[in-house]
């Protein structure tokens, strides 16, 4: 709410500007704090069926995921955790809402560090494969117990394994982001990586279907 309510501030002290992009950063600012606060409500209702409330554009799914590696090679870098990019070398649009984009790739590449031992490796592969732009993202960690399969995604749902570098976890990382890939109209699954490690993967309508879905009647 104190984050709402200083942009909303900063947008009216601001409106004359003449620089288009002060006003665009803080829309977008707005966005992100709206959608946050609607998460929220959805976690604190336990039944809670509303849908996020999306801003779809298209957006280029391997510069986004990119700049999320970018963030992140610093903090994984900390317990000496190496992520290794396989990147489409061109561009892969989809049709998005990059808030929304960004917080599902900030949850799935902070619980890959989160569970990689110091030393570990961390892969992050996009790729377009037919009417979707598909992300895969693999850890050096334990892997999913069968135990835990039942819990993975649900709100509150904590596994066995614990972070390696004792970072908290709250147990409903998992369930937003697949709240907002359901936003998004895209699907997220998990499987045992070969050696060891999981793979979180989600995907995402190109930008022609997606706009085209968007586009017809409900």
């Amino acid at each position: 709410m104190v984050v709402s309510t200083t942009g909303h501030l900063l947008a009216l002290t601001l409106r004359k500007r003449p620089d288009p992009e002060v006003q665009e950063r803080l829309e977008a600012l707005q966005h992100a704090t709206s959608l946050m606060k609607q998460l929220v409500r959805q976690l604190v209702v336990p039944q809670g069926d509303e849908r996020p409330n999306l801003l779809f554009a298209p957006a280029d799914l391997a510069k986004v995921v990119s700049w999320a590696c970018d963030e992140y090679e610093p903090i994984a870098g900390a317990k000496k955790i190496g992520i290794v990019r396989r990147i489409a070398a061109d561009a892969v649009m989809v049709w998005t809402d990059r808030v929304a984009l960004g917080a599902v790739l900030d949850n799935l590449i902070s619980n890959a560090v989160k569970y990689s031992p110091a030393g570990g490796r961390i892969s992050v592969h996009v790729k377009r494969s037919d009417a979707e732009g598909i992300v895969s993202i693999t850890d050096t960690g334990p892997g999913i117990q069968a135990a835990d399969v039942p819990r993975l995604f649900t709100r509150g749902g904590k596994l066995s394994a614990r972070p390696t570098g004792g970072e908290p976890s709250t147990g409903y990382g998992l369930a937003i982001a697949k709240d907002l890939i359901d936003g998004l109209r895209g699907r997220i699954w998990f499987e045992n990586a070969h050696g060891g490690g999981a793979t979180f993967s989600f995907s995402l309508p190109l930008h022609e279907s997606g706009a085209m879905a968007e586009a017809r009647p409900r």
